[in-house]
């Protein structure tokens, strides 16, 4: 059943970060291949050590969908911090999300509203509604009706 391509095979084999991630993503998908998250993960973290923002945010998406993967809350909470830091957009405001909830980190709306702003600012639209309700609410930002509208 393996049908990947051999130049991406050798291409990822020589370190290219873009073709790790996507045969890390082919075996998550099981897309002309068969099916294996252990080895999705670890070509996935091939690619999320060179800095591949993408593969930072899908390894912390795999720990937080699936209930076997092979990564714990710190390291998968360390992988979507890289990628937030990169301006992965989704990853920024997920990071946002969890301040604002105390999911897996310290509650702390100030760090949220930073998180979401960075997010928003790059057009992400959960982002922007998150933080317009802040801003309505008045919660970790001035209350401000004109922003919150914004």
């Amino acid at each position: 059943m393996e049908k990947l391509f051999p130049e991406e095979v050798e291409l990822a084999s020589q370190g290219d970060a873009l073709s790790q991630f996507n045969i890390g993503m082919l075996y998550y998908l099981g897309k002309d291949v068969e099916k294996d998250q252990a080895r999705a993960v670890q070509w996935l973290q091939k690619a999320a050590r060179q800095g591949f923002a993408d593969a930072q945010f899908t390894l912390f998406a795999l720990f937080d969908v699936e209930e076997d993967v092979t990564i714990d809350e710190a390291e998968a909470l360390e992988w979507l911090r890289m990628a937030a830091e990169q301006g992965q957009v989704i990853a920024q405001y997920r990071l946002g999300l969890m301040y604002d909830s105390g999911d897996g980190v310290a509650e702390d709306i100030s760090i949220a509203v930073q998180w979401y702003r960075k997010s928003a600012e790059q057009g992400f639209p959960n982002a922007q509604n998150a933080l317009g309700e802040l801003y309505a609410e008045g919660e970790g930002v001035e209350k401000d009706d004109a922003q919150a509208v914004e």
